[in-house]
């Protein structure tokens, strides 16, 4: 039940979600990947959708 919860923020959102993000600027490149994660994570908690606790990424 506590994964389900969890998913609802992003169901309830996913067209907010979807503008934001595409607003995001990525850099393409396989060594690119984990900053590109973070960037959209930040967006993503800044918008106040996902909490700060949602941006704790591993650094490799």
């Amino acid at each position: 039940m506590e994964y389900f919860e969890q998913e609802i923020t992003g169901n309830l959102h996913n067209e907010k979600i979807a503008k934001l993000l595409s607003e995001v600027k990525l850099i393409t490149g396989k060594n690119e990947i984990l900053d590109n994660l973070r960037k959209c994570y930040d967006t993503i908690i800044k918008n106040q959708i996902f909490p700060e606790k949602e941006g704790d990424l591993p650094n490799n």
